[in-house]
Parts: C-alpha cells; structure tokens; sequence
C-alpha cells in the first residue's frame, strides 16, 4: 500500500488475529507508529479469544484509553475462560469507573455469576440491572438473566421469567431444565423437557454440550421413575 492509515492498520491485526495468528498480530500491532483504543481492543479481544488472560490483561493496563467494548473484552474474556472471580472483579472496577456497562457486558457478568453459583451476588446484579436502561426483554439479556438465577439457585425467579417470555426460546429452556436438575427438582425438569419437545424445539448437540444437558437427558428413565411413583 503507498499509505497505511489507523484503520488499515487495525484491519490487518484483527485480520490475524480472527485467523489464529496472534504472533504476527502483536508484530503488527508494535509496529504500528500510532494506535488507538481499537487498536488496543482488537489484541486484547484476540488474546482473550485464545485464553491468554494474563496478556490480555497486560495489554488492557497498558492502553492509554478504555471504552465500554474494551471492558467489554476483558470482562467477557474472564468469564469464557472460567475466571468468573476476576470478571466480577474488573466489572466491579469498571462500575467505580462511573462506565456505564452495555448488555454484552452485562450478559457476561451474569455468566460470571452463573459459574459462582452466589446467590447474594446474582441478587445484586439483578437489582443492578433494573437500576440501568438495558432491556432485559432482549434475548440473549433474557437467557443469560434465567441462567444466572437457575444456576444460583433461585428457581422462583428463573421460572417467572421463563413463564413470562412471550415464545419459548431452545437456550433458556435448556437452562432452566438444567438449573431444576441440579437443585433437586428432577419432576419439573422431566415435565419442561417434554414441554419443550411439544413446542418443537428440539436440543441440538452444541446446545447439550455447551450446556451439559446430557447428564440430565441420559437421567430422564430414572426421573420419570419419580414421576409416574413407581
């Protein structure tokens, strides 16, 4: 090229980045004369992409400016990488901050919490979510709101917002049927899992291993056992 600019620059390390090759990102990236806050999330994105935290979390300490997807990077990336601790902890960060979070980054806290199983701090993160503008009522916001309180132990909770979705959804029926699993309420499970099935949502393989269902689905003869009382 007879000129390179910043978003040609950019556009080459996420390039590389996407395509695994986060060795020559890096040579890109500290080759470039300047550098902007894309710049910095593009690699911290990328480091976190790969499980290389510790990277990741160098970077983001080094970038001169941090905005909401920078965060939004680094707090997602804890959580995919099972450090919900530290997820937690960088939102915590970031809240002091006077950062406004978005719902990525919110759906990410709540994964966090999912992992925690902390039913005070799946509590707080509710009420902290109904404190901000961001609509619950989007999908993804939903799912991740039915995980957390599912996986933290607050059944009631989870089964009133699954009931007052307006249309079933795959992800956060396999959720709840998992959260019913674990605290001991197999019956409920055996009966959403057949609701589900009668709704025409049949669970693929990528929704029973991401959310390890399957223990639960091989279980079904034993539940229904409870089921029928015999």
């Amino acid at each position: 090229m007879p000129e390179r600019n910043l978003p040609s620059w950019n556009a080459l390390i996420s390039g590389l980045g996407k395509a695994g090759d986060l060795s020559g990102a890096r040579k890109m990236f500290d080759e470039m004369v300047e550098r902007n806050v894309v710049s910095f999330t593009v690699m911290i994105d990328g480091y976190a992409k790969a499980g290389d935290m510790a990277s990741a979390r160098a970077l983001f300490d080094e970038a001169p400016e941090k905005d909401v997807v920078a965060w939004s990077a680094l707090i997602s990336g804890y959580s995919r990488n099972e450090q919900p601790n530290e997820a937690v902890k960088i939102f915590y960060e970031m809240v002091s901050m006077n950062v406004k979070p978005d719902e990525f980054i919110v759906v990410s806290l709540m994964s966090a919490c999912s992992q925690l199983g902390n039913p005070d701090l799946a509590n707080w993160v509710d009420s902290y979510l109904s404190q901000t503008s961001i609509d619950i009522r989007q999908a993804h916001v939903l799912a991740a709101l039915i995980d957390m309180h599912a996986k933290c132990g607050n059944m009631e909770k989870a089964v009133k917002l699954f009931e007052d979705m307006p249309s079933y959804d795959l992800i956060p029926c396999c959720s709840l049927i998992q959260g019913l699993s674990i605290h001991g309420r197999g019956v409920e499970a055996v009966e959403l899992f057949n609701r589900m099935l009668d709704e025409g949502l049949t669970p693929d393989t990528v929704a029973f291993t991401r959310l390890e269902i399957i223990g639960i689905i091989r279980n079904i003869p034993f539940l229904c056992v409870e089921l029928v009382g015999v």
